[in-house]
């Protein structure tokens, strides 16, 4: 991920720089047929999973909004992509020159923002636009002061709020906005994306990718280039291993992905693990067949699907409070593999 940007995904192309969007026809459809129809609302809260398009869909019809055609006027293109078009405001996770890091959150400065774009006309013949992206990252603050706009919308402007957690926010931001919910790709469409964008990879490479991305075009192509195959080829061969283990093996990764150059490499395999569990416990219960369905089936039937599912949610919890806090990366990587060892070996909790 770019040091100095929360929305872009290690080196690949900036959502705002894509040209083609893979999938979620009818969502664009839906915002098109709004815009013929002059019957844009104020609002639009486009939810679903990280990496599934979110941000690209948006991109693209704020190059609508902001051209005043429903043909994304190509100066607008070139302005929307530099990150200088005027009447353009996307809110994000800052990045904070005293700690060289970006900030957890979005504060309520940032928000604040919308006051200076929204205080002025709009420069063109279309809309001003505000990109949230996403409205997860909110603080309690920023939530409240993004609601209040969202209350009394300035006229001629349009709010695309991002989240991929749509549940969790604030009721009144949900009820305030028209809602799009961008499903997963099914197979062929993934296929087709990755056929066009990884041609050089082997075909059951690409499968693989796939079934880990879950039907999330973005994600597919970032595990792509962050080496996410051969992560989860480690991975998985760790968890091989349980009830067991392999301790020697099990700290020298985790030690691996505590250097400060494997950052992506840590947070790829991360969220490879919740992925795993996720997917084991969707198996367990009958909903998906998982790709690495015998390891899966193995791991879950030595736990109740409740203890998989706790160790998920303190997993997952334990990831977000060791980036709010700096914590050690080493012990969240040995700390989140020990508790899945814990379950497997017959333990009522996995992370203590």
């Amino acid at each position: 991920m770019s040091e100095t940007e929360s929305d872009r995904e290690g080196e690949l192309p900036h959502p705002r720089e894509a040209s083609a969007l893979f999938g979620h026809e009818e969502a664009e459809r839906a915002l098109m047929q709004a815009y013929a129809q002059g019957r844009v609302p104020p609002a639009f809260l486009i939810g679903g999973p990280r990496g599934i398009g979110k941000a690209t869909l948006a991109y693209r019809f704020a190059r609508v909004l902001l051209s005043g055609t429903p043909a994304a006027d190509k100066t607008v293109a070139r302005l929307v992509s530099a990150q200088a078009h005027p009447d353009l405001l996307v809110l994000r996770r800052p990045y904070d020159e005293k700690t060289k890091k970006l900030k957890s959150q979005i504060p309520v400065e940032e928000v604040r923002k919308i006051h200076s774009l929204f205080g002025l006309r709009a420069s063109g013949a279309g809309y001003r636009v505000c990109i949230v992206d996403t409205a997860d990252d909110l603080n309690a603050a920023a939530a409240n002061a993004l609601l209040k706009t969202l209350e009394e919308p300035p006229p001629r402007s349009v709010f695309l709020v991002l989240a991929h957690a749509p549940a969790r926010l604030l009721p009144t931001i949900r009820s305030r906005c028209r809602r799009l919910t961008l499903k997963p790709l099914d197979e062929p469409a993934m296929n087709r994306v990755l056929d066009e964008a990884l041609p050089a990879l082997g075909a059951g490479e690409r499968q693989a990718l796939a079934a880990l991305a879950g039907g999330r075009p973005g994600r597919a192509l970032m595990l792509a280039e962050a080496g996410g195959l051969a992560l989860y080829k480690e991975l998985t061969g760790l968890l091989e291993s349980l009830p067991k283990g392999d301790p020697a093996r099990l700290h020298q990764f985790a030690e691996r992905l505590s250097r400060p150059a494997e950052e992506q490499s840590y947070r790829t395999a991360m969220e490879l693990l919740l992925g795993f569990i996720a997917r084991m416990i969707e198996g367990a219960a009958g909903l998906a067949k998982t790709p690495d369905h015998a390891l899966a089936q193995r791991l879950a039937s030595r736990a109740s699907l409740e203890g998989w599912a706790e160790l998920w949610e303190k997993v997952g919890g334990l990831v977000a409070r060791a980036d709010a806090l700096s914590l050690d990366r080493r012990q969240v990587v040995l700390t989140s593999l020990e508790g899945v060892q814990r379950l497997a070996a017959g333990a009522p909790h996995g992370l203590a």
